[in-house]
């Protein structure tokens, strides 16, 4: 894309709450303004908390919200004209929820400049309904890029890609971007004593991390489940479970039911995976269903060996036996299996945790997937009509 001046990317996303698509556009755009970039990030719906409104803020030019209601579309299509006349954007970038796609689609056709998907989890849902068979007509030749947050992402959606009319050549797989662990040794010590410290985890103890929100996809009473099963034989293994959400008071009842009261810490919401990952020797992933998995992957920088479900978007960045340990989605008995192999062997741990640093940082650090998206804001950039 030519550089004459400072080009601006419009991000739509549905909301600010925490989440692994706001944590990656988060980061993305903190990349881009390194780059001398212009960034505006503007959500679909108004924010409630938690909220990453402040990072949000201290990273993108502007934060903006068209604060719709299902009941009032006019209201926010009202603030989109003026939004899009005032902030003079470039080029839109969407996150492929629902409302927030068809924002992005009607202000990119109000501003008359190119817009570029990233399409970030498996295809749900009938595309053959009235809805969709008519968005698909609205959307059709309307998209001129996509993103994929990993192969299988990609395969999901090529038929949708193939709908909306966008051109094969401007189709991208550019995971979401990893930042480097930013804890040297000495903090990251200090970091790990702290946390245990303030929970009560003894120092010697092999932890297991999770980091996820409490719903029940992400598996976290599967993981239970298999701790409970792993502990006879590894008294000294803690978990730690960093997160928040609705799945939180299933959780306290199976802990409590299964007597693991004292061996199991619920964090709550965190703004610092580092220091959680910095706590942990281990991170426990027992998601059903990924487009990618952010968190597998932070946990592999910062050289953590991984135990998770066998998910096609995990295998393609942490291969088996390579990173970590994989094992059948569901397989409670085998993921306990999986768990109970790295908590009694220091050395597999430290191997795997090299290994899967050394792949992160070769093909997904932050840096190596602007480039890539850089590239393709290149290659549609004359879709731009100021005419």
């Amino acid at each position: 894309m030519p550089r004459a001046h400072r080009q601006h990317i419009l991000f739509t996303l549905p909301d600010l709450h925490p989440g692994g698509g706001q944590v990656s556009i988060l980061r993305t755009a903190g990349e881009l303004a390194r780059r001398g970039y212009r960034i505006t990030a503007l959500t679909v719906w108004r924010d409630t908390p938690p909220s990453m409104l402040d990072a949000y803020r201290a990273t993108f030019d502007r934060v903006e919200s068209l604060q719709l209601r299902r009941s009032r579309p006019d209201r926010a299509l009202v603030r989109l004209r003026r939004l899009m006349r005032e902030l003079d954007p470039d080029l839109v970038h969407a996150t492929n929820t629902p409302w927030d796609l068809r924002m992005a689609v009607v202000g990119a056709r109000m501003a008359r400049v190119p817009i570029v998907n990233t399409f970030t989890s498996m295809l749900f849902g009938d595309m053959r309904t009235l809805a969709r068979r008519l968005e698909r007509r609205c959307f059709r030749g309307h998209l001129h890029g996509a993103v994929a947050v990993s192969p299988v992402v990609m395969d999901s959606w090529a038929a949708v890609m193939d709908a909306y009319e966008i051109p094969v050549d401007y189709r991208r797989t550019i995971s979401p971007g990893i930042l480097p662990f930013p804890l040297e040794p000495a903090a990251r010590a200090d970091a790990r004593r702290r946390l245990r410290e303030e929970h009560g985890i003894d120092e010697r103890a092999t932890v297991i991390v999770n980091l996820a929100r409490l719903v029940p996809g992400k598996g976290q009473l599967d993981l239970v489940s298999a701790f409970a099963r792993v502990l006879p034989e590894h008294p000294g293994a803690h978990l730690m479970l960093a997160g928040e959400g609705p799945q939180r008071e299933a959780l306290e009842h199976r802990i409590a039911s299964l007597g693991l009261d004292g061996s199991v810490t619920l964090l709550g919401h965190r703004d610092d995976p580092q220091t959680v990952l910095a706590a942990g020797d281990l991170l426990a992933f027992p998601s059903h269903g990924e487009g990618f998995g952010l968190a597998v992957g932070e946990a592999m920088v910062a050289g953590l060996p991984v135990v998770a479900y066998d998910l096609p978007a995990v295998r393609w960045f942490c291969p088996d036996g390579e990173a970590g340990l994989l094992v059948r989605a569901g397989d409670v008995e085998a993921f306990a299996g999986a768990l109970a192999t790295l908590l009694g062997d220091p050395g597999l741990r430290s191997r795997m945790g090299a290994n899967g640093m050394a792949l992160i940082e070769r093909d997904h650090l932050v840096g190596c997937c602007v480039d890539r998206l850089e590239e393709l804001y290149g290659a549609v950039a004359p879709h731009r009509d100021r005419t």
